[in-house]
């Protein structure tokens, strides 16, 4: 009996949440201006796209003895 009850208050328990459902709803960000999703995505994997050839320029630039121009 104990058992049946605390089945049955956990599932109702479950079932009152009042989240909205649907897609998108459980998302971090909002995806109903087109737009804006699509200049937030592109500077995401823009800026983790551009990192590593951004990290190279600043280490060839560092290093004193290295030129460009070898590689002609």
């Amino acid at each position: 009996m104990l058992g049946h009850a605390v089945r049955r208050f956990a599932t109702s328990a479950v079932r009152s949440t009042h989240y909205p459902e649907g897609p998108g709803n459980n998302l971090p960000f909002s995806i109903e201006n087109k737009w804006a999703l699509l200049i937030k995505i592109s500077l995401f994997f823009g800026s983790g796209f551009a990192v590593p050839f951004l990290l190279v320029d600043v280490i060839l630039d560092t290093t004193s003895d290295w030129d460009a121009t070898m590689l002609l």
